[in-house]
């Protein structure tokens, strides 16, 4: 996918909306074809990595070292869509 961008030395993080068909989920104490299985998820994130069977997206980045947390794993095989999204910096009107 090719997914990270670098502007001189710097890896400029990449964001991006992943819409993806959810797993077997809400499982707790039913039998398997009481499963929710036909949930769509959108989840939006900083892009980590990719891997064969794999894209992992974060959901916060420390700005101090650039290290990722809060991350989730979305197997390749469910993905529904990929968008990566362009951000614009908006200059923040300040406390009162």
């Amino acid at each position: 996918m090719a997914l990270m961008k670098t502007q001189g030395t710097a890896i400029q993080p990449i964001l991006l909306l992943v819409r993806w068909q959810a797993a077997c989920h809400d499982c707790h104490g039913q039998k398997p074809d009481e499963c929710v299985q036909d949930d769509l998820l959108a989840t939006i994130g900083f892009f980590v990595q990719e891997t064969d069977t794999q894209i992992s997206i974060s959901h916060e980045v420390w700005v101090r070292d650039g290290t990722f947390r809060h991350i989730t794993h979305i197997p390749l095989c469910l993905i529904q869509e990929l968008l990566v999204l362009n951000v614009a910096r908006v200059d923040p009107q300040g406390c009162a």
